[in-house]
């Protein structure tokens, strides 16, 4: 029933009175963007997307409970631009926090890769206000998480589980770089680019890691990312498929 309400709302919200209802989990995630973007884009609905992130923004800090943390993280990373863009910085700040490892937080993977998602899909969202609202500084931040969730090998007795924050890390820094190359390549330092090839390369000789594999090949030649130390040598031992 869940399943079938949100697809529901996504499917009919261009048509239904308005309503703030929180949708939050798997499927209600593709809903929540399209009912936000209907119902929640005029200049008199301000507080009340207000409102809603500061909801947002507490539940993706809460350490009690890792479904509860999930959901919201991922809601950040769908909100649409009007939204994101004047509460960039929070948004950002408490996705950043939550992706860290703490005491009680050891094992909840799943919740540091959904927030490393939802970064993803902001930096995607506010492509074209790169250099802009979305600055340098949100930039580095943001690469340093991605970075540091590459180390996370987290192990539980389901195995490996930290692999789950990894493989969102790989997504994430090819996404990022693929952007400021296009939008801010200035940013590319020869050390950074560096810190990130080096860290998708690790991840893609790892056992049964195809797609970082493939994530390695897209940043070498996709376009080729600035300030790349030993490109030609490089793209004569990885050729571009």
């Amino acid at each position: 029933m869940k399943q079938a309400c949100s697809d529901f709302i996504e499917k009919c919200s261009p048509g239904l009175t308005a309503f703030s209802r929180r949708w939050y989990c798997g499927a209600a995630i593709n809903a929540l963007p399209v009912l936000l973007g209907e119902y929640y884009s005029t200049q008199d609905s301000t507080p009340k997307t207000n409102d809603l992130i500061v909801k947002y923004v507490t539940d993706v800090l809460s350490t009690t409970n890792q479904v509860t943390r999930m959901g919201h993280a991922l809601a950040l990373g769908v909100l649409p631009k009007f939204m994101l863009q004047p509460n960039l910085n929070n948004i950002i700040f408490s996705l950043i926090e939550s992706t860290i490892i703490t005491p009680a937080t050891v094992k909840w993977a799943e919740s540091r890769r959904d927030a490393v998602k939802a970064l993803t899909s902001i930096c995607a969202t506010m492509a074209s206000d790169i250099g802009q609202s979305f600055t340098e500084a949100h930039a580095l931040k943001i690469y340093h998480t991605f970075l540091e969730g590459l180390n996370d090998y987290t192990q539980d007795k389901r195995g490996d589980i930290g692999a789950w924050m990894r493989e969102g890390s790989v997504t994430g820094l090819q996404t990022l770089t693929l952007l400021l190359t296009k939008h801010l390549p200035e940013i590319l330092t020869q050390d950074l680019t560096n810190r990130i090839l080096s860290g998708i390369a690790q991840q893609a000789v790892e056992k049964n890691r195809p797609y970082q594999g493939s994530c390695w090949q897209g940043v070498l030649h996709n376009p080729p990312i600035p300030n790349i130390s030993h490109y030609h040598e490089l793209s004569l031992i990885f050729p571009e498929r």
